[in-house]
């Protein structure tokens, strides 16, 4: 609800954006549901608004050692007044991490570019 008069304090903290995984069958209302596949770790605070963007932007690993490939790019607005932009790694190369760590989940912490 609106309160007249408010102010707004900008605020950083640990928080996690949830990443999830619909199968096609799902989301053409062939039954099934959502998973979580992977939290990404940020330090700021709440979030206000996301914007994905994966055309154009995707790109395979280039073969070297731990490289991963970009699924697109995810623009986050924070509570502590910054906007984080993050090169996604694909779902394929995140569950191999996952898979060789013995993970159901992936928690993962990314450098926003600058």
């Amino acid at each position: 609800t609106h309160v007249s008069d408010a102010t707004h304090e900008l605020r950083g903290g640990s928080n996690a954006l949830g990443l999830w995984r619909v199968r096609p069958e799902a989301a053409a209302g062939g039954g099934g549901g959502g998973e979580r596949w992977a939290e990404l770790l940020h330090d700021g605070g709440g979030v206000l608004d996301l914007e994905w963007c994966p055309s154009g932007n995707a790109a395979a690993a280039a073969g070297g050692e731990g490289e991963l490939g970009r699924m697109g790019l995810l623009a986050a607005a924070c509570a502590d007044g910054a906007i984080r932009v993050w090169a996604l790694p694909r779902v394929a190369d995140l569950a191999g991490l996952a898979a060789s760590a013995g993970a159901v989940a992936l928690w993962f912490r990314l450098t926003p570019a600058r």
